[in-house]
């Protein structure tokens, strides 16, 4: 019998409807939102992370959400560490702690299978290795790790440049591979039992043009003023927080680097899913359910952004996130079941 805490994670790609999802659950079922979003952290990223509103939240207490300042370089090990605290107090209270996000690394690091301590980071070299993606490509930076790390390099799509950066660092600095990291945390005793709910679209052309709908309803909303305001703070531009997608692209915009967009999506034009992991259940999603930016873009305050030096940079965002769905989101699913069959579920996890 297992005697282990009791958890519900909600993972899936961009705009599948994570946070609705988490909310019903948390109302049924009397529970707690655990974000296990990377940038939803960092205050002041509203907008462009998707970040739940207050009527988004429809009452439903929610954590791990704005606890950080976006010049912080927020690492795995620190979530691991501040959202176990939150998730053992909502546990210790009697209520169900549900896990939502689509950052895979923070979510594993949470449940116990894998770590990474503090030791494992190197600010500049890490911005080097950024640096020459930027100067030649992302083809050059993936040929280091097929020279360094090749089995590392057999599971990362050459255009995933964070993870290649990260596979990268590990290794410069402990001399090992991330791969023969992963092994070595991933026989560790669990710190939760967690029925995982993968969401995800039958139909991904239906995904694309949610996300298509959702990047323009974000830059009506005034993202492009956000990341403004986040760039007059000292020390933002060269943090973790701006490589967030549609940030970076935006901060770019600004000044007018467009040419390296077009480039960037011209290499990322082409792309291929990721072999799938298991989840305990995934639930299609259907094209006409209502994206939560849509209906944000109808707020006070709300005005149409003009395109202009944006149209390319916003093009590029909605491509990043359709690749970030191939790369990271569909990771955890493998079979599809009917939408209704949630609550059935569920119900057996609470028994």
């Amino acid at each position: 019998m297992n005697t282990l805490p009791k958890i519900v994670c909600v993972v899936g790609p961009t705009a599948t409807g994570k946070s609705d999802l988490a909310a019903d659950l948390a109302l049924r079922l009397g529970g707690e939102v655990v974000s296990a979003d990377s940038m939803q952290l960092y205050r002041g990223m509203d907008i462009g992370t998707a970040k739940p509103t207050a009527g988004e939240m429809r009452g439903v207490p929610h954590h791990m959400l704005d606890v950080a300042q976006p010049g912080e370089d927020y690492s795995v090990a620190r979530y691991a560490h501040e959202a176990g605290r939150v998730v053992d107090d909502i546990l210790a209270r009697g209520r169900l702690p549900i896990v939502a996000g689509g950052t895979g690394l923070y979510i594993g690091a949470l449940l116990g299978g894998m770590t990474f301590a503090e030791r494992t980071q190197d600010e500049q070299y890490r911005e080097n290795l950024y640096a020459l993606a930027e100067e030649r490509g992302a083809p050059a930076l993936f040929s280091l790790l097929e020279q360094a790390d090749p089995e590392s390099a057999a599971r990362l799509h050459p255009n995933d440049i964070k993870r290649v950066v990260r596979a990268l660092e590990v290794l410069h600095v402990t001399g090992a591979t991330i791969s023969a990291h992963n092994r070595a945390t991933a026989g560790r005793e669990p710190r939760y039992a967690a029925v995982k709910l993968g969401l995800t679209f039958s139909d991904r052309q239906a995904l694309y043009a949610r996300i298509d709908r959702r990047v323009d309803s974000m830059l009506a909303c005034g993202l492009v003023e956000e990341v403004s305001a986040l760039l007059k703070i000292p020390g933002v531009r060269e943090s973790t927080a701006m490589q967030a997608i549609g940030y970076k692209e935006l901060a770019n915009a600004r000044r007018r680097t467009l040419f390296a967009f077009r480039r960037r999506t011209g290499r990322q034009a082409k792309l291929t899913p990721v072999c799938k992991k298991t989840a305990d259940m995934v639930l299609p999603r259907q094209g006409n359910q209502l994206d939560r930016p849509e209906r944000r873009a109808g707020r006070t305050g709300c005005a149409q952004t003009g395109a202009g030096d944006f149209v390319r940079a916003r093009s590029f965002i909605k491509l990043s996130w359709k690749k970030d769905g191939l790369l990271n989101g569909e990771n955890a699913l493998h079979k599809k079941i009917c939408f209704g069959r949630i609550c059935q579920k569920t119900l057996l996890f609470t028994i």
